[in-house]
């Protein structure tokens, strides 16, 4: 900011992402274009979020939506439909159980995730577990398909997405 590189970094990062974005098609062309494209799982994830200038913020590690969120993608071959998009918060930790899943592994009960094989058959499916952040034991953030609530060691944060998607408002 304080070069005047602001616009110039901002089309850079958003040039890295179109890269990356490009490439992963690449890969999956050339997958369904093989013999495997047919029985492989897919699974494609990010890291969370970069605040570009949002909320007066150039980095990562807030609470809020912008930091918080992260890609997940997940093809299954004769369960997820092309094309579906979720929009339900899921974490990272569902990954292990739902790979089990859909490979017909038997469940290990010590894991915290579950699997997300409901959602991916059906985007709209019903689906009551938040997912949650934390940037230290002591900011913790819960997210709901509605509510983010966020504590830190000097307040609370409450946004209700369904009013507010860009947590401008602490109610």
């Amino acid at each position: 900011l304080k070069s005047g590189k602001w616009r110039e970094a901002v089309a850079a990062y958003l040039a890295c992402v179109h890269y990356a974005d490009a490439c992963v098609g690449r890969v999956l062309d050339a997958l369904s274009a093989s013999r495997h494209g047919a029985n492989t799982i897919v699974v494609l994830l990010g890291d969370h979020g970069w605040h570009l200038g949002e909320k007066q913020h150039w980095q990562k590690f807030t609470l809020w939506e912008r930091s918080c969120r992260a890609p997940l993608v997940i093809a299954a071959p004769g369960v997820s439909k092309a094309g579906g998009a979720c929009r339900r918060p899921v974490e990272f930790l569902d990954l292990y159980p739902t790979l089990g899943d859909l490979c017909g592994l038997p469940a290990n009960r010590g894991n915290e995730g579950v699997s997300l094989r409901p959602l991916l058959g059906d985007p709209g499916a019903a689906w009551t577990r938040p997912a949650i952040t934390s940037n230290g034991p002591d900011k913790i953030s819960v997210r709901t398909a509605r509510w983010r609530y966020s504590r830190f060691p000097d307040g609370e944060e409450l946004y209700d997405h369904s009013n507010d998607p860009n947590e401008w408002t602490n109610l």
